[in-house]
């Protein structure tokens, strides 16, 4: 068994922290006493992550993806997904 990551919002601040954190580790705990080897780290963001490290670009358990909502070619605001009025 091993833990696959997921974080959103890879570009901002806390994300890119978190990718740095990640990225570092080589096992974690997720709900169980044994360490988990750390397989996967997937990186998302609505804008091509462009601060990202060194380390975390050549990092082979990562990936970088752009997220763009179905039927539109780009998204500035985060409200149509979550349904929330401005």
């Amino acid at each position: 068994m091993s833990l696959k990551v997921v974080i959103l919002g890879a570009g901002g601040l806390v994300g890119a922290r978190l990718s740095d954190l990640f990225v570092g580790v080589q096992e974690a705990c997720a709900g169980s006493a044994e360490p988990l080897p750390l397989a996967r780290i997937s990186l998302f963001d609505l804008n091509e992550p462009k601060g990202l490290s060194d380390a975390i670009r050549a990092d082979p358990r990562v990936t970088v993806r752009q997220l763009v909502p179905r039927g539109s070619r780009s998204m500035t605001s985060l409200q149509p997904v979550i349904g929330h009025p401005p």
